[in-house]
Protein backbone atom coordinates (compact mmCIF):
# COMPACT_ATOMS: atom_id res chain seq x y z
CA UNK A 1 0.00 0.00 0.00
CA UNK A 2 1.23 3.61 -0.68
CA UNK A 3 1.35 4.07 3.04
CA UNK A 4 3.54 1.50 4.16
CA UNK A 5 6.17 3.10 1.53
CA UNK A 6 8.95 5.31 2.81
CA UNK A 7 8.75 8.85 2.72
CA UNK A 8 11.37 11.08 1.57
CA UNK A 9 11.64 14.75 1.33
CA UNK A 10 13.93 16.40 -1.50
CA UNK A 11 15.57 19.41 -0.92
CA UNK A 12 17.11 21.92 -3.39
CA UNK A 13 20.09 24.80 -2.74
CA UNK A 14 21.02 27.95 -3.26
CA UNK A 15 19.26 30.12 -6.11
CA UNK A 16 17.35 26.32 -7.61
CA UNK A 17 13.89 25.67 -7.43
CA UNK A 18 12.33 22.44 -6.77
CA UNK A 19 12.50 21.45 -9.85
CA UNK A 20 16.57 20.72 -9.72
CA UNK A 21 14.97 17.55 -7.44
CA UNK A 22 12.26 16.40 -10.00
CA UNK A 23 14.36 14.09 -11.51
CA UNK A 24 15.67 12.01 -8.03
CA UNK A 25 12.34 12.47 -7.25
CA UNK A 26 10.75 10.37 -10.06
CA UNK A 27 14.13 7.49 -9.98
CA UNK A 28 13.17 7.50 -5.80
CA UNK A 29 9.20 6.96 -6.82
CA UNK A 30 10.41 4.30 -9.22
CA UNK A 31 12.15 3.30 -6.39
CA UNK A 32 9.07 2.40 -4.58
CA UNK A 33 9.52 5.51 -2.17
CA UNK A 34 7.24 8.79 -1.85
CA UNK A 35 9.27 11.58 -2.59
CA UNK A 36 7.65 15.44 -1.53
CA UNK A 37 9.59 17.91 -3.11
CA UNK A 38 9.89 21.12 -1.00
CA UNK A 39 10.31 24.61 -2.35
CA UNK A 40 11.75 27.90 -0.41
CA UNK A 41 12.77 31.42 -1.12
CA UNK A 42 16.67 30.46 -0.91
CA UNK A 43 17.95 34.25 -1.98
CA UNK A 44 15.97 35.48 0.35
CA UNK A 45 15.45 32.88 3.60
CA UNK A 46 17.91 32.53 6.30
CA UNK A 47 18.60 28.97 7.43
CA UNK A 48 16.55 29.75 10.18
CA UNK A 49 13.82 30.87 8.39
CA UNK A 50 13.80 27.91 5.89
CA UNK A 51 13.81 25.20 8.86
CA UNK A 52 10.75 26.99 9.97
CA UNK A 53 9.11 26.65 6.62
CA UNK A 54 10.04 23.11 6.36
CA UNK A 55 8.11 22.40 9.54
CA UNK A 56 5.25 23.95 8.28
CA UNK A 57 5.47 22.08 4.99
CA UNK A 58 5.74 18.59 7.16
CA UNK A 59 2.44 19.54 9.09
CA UNK A 60 0.47 21.00 6.14
CA UNK A 61 1.38 17.12 4.62
CA UNK A 62 0.06 15.59 7.95
CA UNK A 63 3.56 13.97 8.32
CA UNK A 64 4.57 15.03 11.80
CA UNK A 65 3.83 11.45 12.97
CA UNK A 66 5.20 9.02 9.63
CA UNK A 67 9.32 8.26 9.44
CA UNK A 68 11.10 10.71 6.51
CA UNK A 69 14.00 10.61 5.94
CA UNK A 70 15.86 14.26 4.13
CA UNK A 71 18.19 14.22 0.76
CA UNK A 72 19.08 17.65 0.61
CA UNK A 73 21.65 19.15 -2.65
CA UNK A 74 23.88 21.79 -1.21
CA UNK A 75 22.19 24.54 0.88
CA UNK A 76 19.44 22.01 1.32
CA UNK A 77 21.54 19.26 2.94
CA UNK A 78 22.72 21.99 5.33
CA UNK A 79 19.23 23.23 6.00
CA UNK A 80 18.30 19.18 6.25
CA UNK A 81 20.83 18.61 9.08
CA UNK A 82 19.63 22.28 10.43
CA UNK A 83 16.39 20.73 10.97
CA UNK A 84 17.09 17.12 12.25
CA UNK A 85 19.00 18.32 15.04
CA UNK A 86 17.84 21.41 16.54
CA UNK A 87 13.73 21.73 15.37
CA UNK A 88 13.00 18.05 14.23
CA UNK A 89 13.62 16.10 17.86
CA UNK A 90 10.18 15.07 18.04
CA UNK A 91 9.68 13.81 14.74
CA UNK A 92 10.51 10.32 13.42
CA UNK A 93 13.21 11.41 10.99
CA UNK A 94 15.26 8.07 9.86
CA UNK A 95 17.65 8.72 7.62
CA UNK A 96 19.30 12.17 5.88
CA UNK A 97 22.23 12.03 3.11
CA UNK A 98 23.59 15.36 1.70
CA UNK A 99 24.50 15.77 -1.61
CA UNK A 100 27.41 18.19 -2.00
CA UNK A 101 26.60 19.95 1.35
CA UNK A 102 29.15 22.15 2.79
CA UNK A 103 28.69 20.80 6.49
CA UNK A 104 32.08 22.08 7.61
CA UNK A 105 31.58 25.62 6.27
CA UNK A 106 32.20 26.85 2.59
CA UNK A 107 35.20 28.83 1.39
CA UNK A 108 33.26 29.30 -1.76
CA UNK A 109 30.76 31.16 0.55
CA UNK A 110 33.77 33.37 2.89
CA UNK A 111 35.54 34.56 -0.47
CA UNK A 112 31.99 35.64 -2.45
CA UNK A 113 30.26 37.09 0.41
CA UNK A 114 32.88 39.72 0.71
CA UNK A 115 31.34 41.44 -2.49
CA UNK A 116 27.99 43.27 -1.26
CA UNK A 117 26.35 42.82 -4.85
CA UNK A 118 26.98 39.14 -4.47
CA UNK A 119 25.52 39.52 -0.74
CA UNK A 120 22.70 41.09 -2.38
CA UNK A 121 22.07 38.65 -4.92
CA UNK A 122 22.51 35.93 -3.13
CA UNK A 123 20.96 36.63 0.34
CA UNK A 124 21.66 35.61 3.53
CA UNK A 125 22.14 32.19 3.49
CA UNK A 126 25.39 32.97 1.37
CA UNK A 127 26.93 34.16 4.53
CA UNK A 128 25.66 31.91 6.70
CA UNK A 129 27.20 29.34 4.67
CA UNK A 130 30.52 30.88 4.62
CA UNK A 131 31.26 30.59 8.85
CA UNK A 132 28.79 26.95 9.33
CA UNK A 133 29.51 24.74 11.94
CA UNK A 134 27.86 21.61 12.47
CA UNK A 135 26.26 21.41 16.35
CA UNK A 136 25.75 18.08 18.44
CA UNK A 137 24.57 15.53 16.10
CA UNK A 138 21.42 13.62 16.91
CA UNK A 139 21.25 10.36 18.31
CA UNK A 140 20.81 7.38 16.13
CA UNK A 141 20.53 9.80 12.97
CA UNK A 142 21.61 7.60 9.89
CA UNK A 143 23.49 10.13 8.27
CA UNK A 144 25.67 9.87 5.14
CA UNK A 145 27.01 12.59 2.71
CA UNK A 146 28.26 12.82 -1.16
CA UNK A 147 30.50 14.86 -2.36
CA UNK A 148 31.66 15.69 -5.94
CA UNK A 149 34.77 15.82 -8.05
CA UNK A 150 35.70 17.92 -11.12
CA UNK A 151 39.00 18.71 -11.88
CA UNK A 152 39.11 21.98 -12.34
CA UNK A 153 41.43 22.93 -9.81
CA UNK A 154 40.07 26.36 -8.43
CA UNK A 155 36.88 25.87 -8.55
CA UNK A 156 34.50 27.86 -10.68
CA UNK A 157 35.19 31.17 -8.77
CA UNK A 158 38.97 30.54 -8.46
CA UNK A 159 39.25 30.57 -4.92
CA UNK A 160 39.35 26.99 -3.83
CA UNK A 161 42.63 25.01 -2.89
CA UNK A 162 41.63 21.69 -2.46
CA UNK A 163 39.65 18.83 -4.69
CA UNK A 164 36.26 20.31 -5.35
CA UNK A 165 33.13 19.77 -7.44
CA UNK A 166 33.62 23.55 -8.80
CA UNK A 167 31.61 24.63 -5.87
CA UNK A 168 32.29 22.87 -2.44
CA UNK A 169 35.11 21.27 -1.39
CA UNK A 170 35.42 17.79 -0.61
CA UNK A 171 36.74 18.15 2.68
CA UNK A 172 33.76 20.76 3.20
CA UNK A 173 31.45 17.75 2.67
CA UNK A 174 32.79 15.59 6.00
CA UNK A 175 32.07 15.79 9.36
CA UNK A 176 32.87 13.40 12.38
CA UNK A 177 30.22 10.64 13.09
CA UNK A 178 28.98 10.49 9.06
CA UNK A 179 27.85 6.82 8.80
CA UNK A 180 29.08 7.01 5.32
CA UNK A 181 30.79 9.09 2.62
CA UNK A 182 31.73 8.95 -0.87
CA UNK A 183 32.79 11.25 -4.16
CA UNK A 184 31.42 11.25 -7.51
CA UNK A 185 32.85 12.49 -10.51
CA UNK A 186 30.80 15.11 -11.31
CA UNK A 187 30.42 19.00 -11.21
CA UNK A 188 28.17 20.82 -8.57
CA UNK A 189 24.81 21.46 -9.36
CA UNK A 190 25.09 18.06 -11.47
CA UNK A 191 25.32 15.76 -8.75
CA UNK A 192 21.95 15.27 -8.33
CA UNK A 193 21.31 13.47 -11.75
CA UNK A 194 24.14 11.30 -11.51
CA UNK A 195 23.47 7.57 -12.02
CA UNK A 196 26.02 6.60 -9.27
CA UNK A 197 24.61 9.47 -6.31
CA UNK A 198 20.44 8.37 -7.36
CA UNK A 199 22.14 4.09 -7.09
CA UNK A 200 23.69 5.01 -3.47
CA UNK A 201 21.10 7.21 -2.56
CA UNK A 202 18.28 4.71 -2.97
CA UNK A 203 20.60 1.95 -1.41
CA UNK A 204 21.17 3.97 1.61
CA UNK A 205 17.46 4.84 1.71
CA UNK A 206 16.76 1.31 1.84
CA UNK A 207 19.77 0.09 4.15
CA UNK A 208 21.48 2.56 5.92
CA UNK A 209 24.79 2.03 3.83
CA UNK A 210 26.11 3.23 0.20
CA UNK A 211 26.69 0.40 -2.53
Amino acid sequence: MKEDRPIVILIHGLARTKRSMWYLSKKLEKAGFIPYLFNYPSRRNDIQSTCQQLMCFIKSHNLENSPISFVGHSLGGVIAWEFTNKLGAKLPIEKLITIGSPLAGSQTARRLSKFKFIRWLMGPALEELASFSVGERRANLKFCSIAGYFPLRCGYYGVLNDKNDGVVTISETEIQGTSDHIVVNGTHSLLVYKRRVIDNTINFLRSGKFL
